[in-house]
């Protein structure tokens, strides 16, 4: 035999020579040298967001960390924004009692409500919308304000005049 051969690669020559010819599930062990094989190149994975999924502080959160942030358009703009974010939720604001209750509740919950009501493409958009929201909110409430203090300064100025100074009414 070979010298180069290793003993269990001897002893399956010999097996292979006492088998029947019709025998083909035996291995060939003659070649000692190993076959080089190229690497495998792994196919490229395009990632659709720049940034790995951030966490919150709380474990486990999948929520990015803006969303824990006050919604002040929720609170300014209660009703408009529960139908315009599918935040149902929001329209118990037209409940007797307890509507005073719910721009509070939204204040502080409406980010997350929203983030998990609506699609966001990212996390750019969610801030985006949210601060149009809140703008939104302040020139709202700052035009009725506006309105308000026009028509009690017209209110007052606009009411009866005094009589003439010599004349008795």
């Amino acid at each position: 035999m070979r010298e180069d051969l290793g003993e269990y690669e001897e002893s399956a020559i010999k097996q292979r020579k006492s088998k029947n010819i019709f025998d083909e599930d035996v291995p060939d062990f003659t070649e000692t040298a190993p076959k080089e094989t190229t690497p495998v190149e792994t196919p490229k994975v395009e990632v659709l967001r720049d940034e790995p999924p951030r966490r919150d502080a709380a474990v486990g959160s999948p929520y990015p960390p803006e969303v824990y942030q006050p919604d002040w358009g929720a609170f300014l703009l209660t009703p408009i924004w529960a139908l315009a974010n599918n935040v149902l939720f929001g329209l118990l604001w037209f409940v007797p009692f307890i509507g005073w209750i719910i721009p509070f509740i939204l204040l502080f919950k409406g980010g997350e409500l929203s983030w998990r009501c609506r699609r966001f493409e990212s996390v750019e958009q969610f801030t985006a919308v949210r601060r149009a929201w809140t703008i939104a909110g302040i020139v709202f409430h700052l035009f009725w304000i506006v309105l308000f203090t026009v028509i009690v300064i017209v209110g007052i100025f606009a009411g009866e005049t005094p009589p003439p100074q010599g004349q008795i009414s």
